[in-house]
Parts: structure tokens; C-alpha cells; sequence
């Protein structure tokens, strides 16, 4: 399950998977979610995805992983995605959503949804907004 909270004022998605994680499709839906609030929006677009609340396992990364392969890459520096976790399969989300294969984004790891929150409005502060 996928629950979205939208802070259109500030270009920031948040993306939590809820029990039960089901992998690609939730990754989809996400991923669209994120793409529509962009359009609305603007770039760029903060999606911090939260997997606090899930219980991950192998194959759920590797369906969740191989949805982004058949996702548009055109969002490439205009979502950046920060992932919000702990353990060593939300390390390897980070990882692989680095890759080229995934999107090859450059990927914040944070332990809470406050973290994900203090560390985009900082770089706001840095990087002005656009249309």
C-alpha cells in the first residue's frame, strides 16, 4: 500500500509504503504519483520515500527495482529522491536506485521522515526553485 502527503508549496512528495508492500505495483503507483505531482507542480521535486513501516525482503526490492527499469527516465534531475529507512535492504535501495540500470540518481539516505524533511529545506535554501 502507498499513502502520498503532497506540500505543493514547498515541491515535496512524501511516499510511504504501508503494509502490505507489493513490490512493483506500489513502486508504480508511487512513481506516477511523483511524476503527476511534478507536472502540476514543477521541477524540481523532492520524493521522499519512506519504508519505515514495511517489512522488505529480497524479491520485494528486486520487483520494486525492476518496475523503475520500465519507468520513464525523462524525471532524471527533476525528482530527487530521498529514502527514509534503517537495515540493510533500505541500504540497498538507496544503492541500486543509484545505478544506471535504476535511474542512476544521486539518492539521500535518512533514519526519519524529520531527517528527509530538515535536509530538503536546507538544500532549498541553496537551490532556487524554478517553473
Amino acid at each position: 500500500a502507498v499513502d502520498i502527503q503532497e506540500l505543493d508549496a514547498e515541491r515535496i512528495i512524501v511516499i510511504t509504503l504501508e503494509p502490505p508492500y507489493q513490490g512493483a505495483p506500489d513502486t508504480r503507483h508511487a512513481f506516477e504519483q511523483a511524476r503527476l505531482f511534478r507536472e502540476r507542480v514543477g521541477s524540481p521535486v523532492w520524493a521522499v520515500w519512506d519504508f519505515s513501516w514495511v517489512d522488505l525482503n529480497f524479491p520485494l526490492i528486486v520487483q520494486g527495482l525492476s518496475a523503475l527499469t520500465d519507468l520513464p527516465s525523462a524525471e532524471e534531475g527533476t525528482i530527487h529522491p530521498i529514502i527514509v529507512g534503517t537495515g540493510k535492504f533500505v541500504e540497498l535501495i538507496a544503492s541500486a536506485v543509484g545505478q544506471d540500470q535504476y535511474g542512476g540518481h544521486r539518492v539521500t539516505l535518512v533514519t526519519s521522515p524529520e531527517e528527509a524533511l530538515a535536509f530538503i529545506r536546507t538544500s532549498q535554501q541553496q537551490m532556487p526553485l524554478s517553473d
